[in-house]
């Protein structure tokens, strides 16, 4: 395999970390995205 492509192992675990914080972030923000959207629609009916 290239050196250039080659991705350790500690990257990986790093990416995998950052990617586990963005999902919880994403699934914080559904709540109060789904309120909004439920009174977007009552006011916009």
């Amino acid at each position: 395999m290239p050196e250039n492509i080659h991705i350790h192992k500690k990257e990986l675990e790093q990416m995998k970390t950052e990617l586990a914080l963005i999902k919880k972030d994403i699934n914080n923000l559904a709540v109060p995205v789904a309120a909004i959207n439920m009174i977007l629609e009552k006011y916009t009916n």
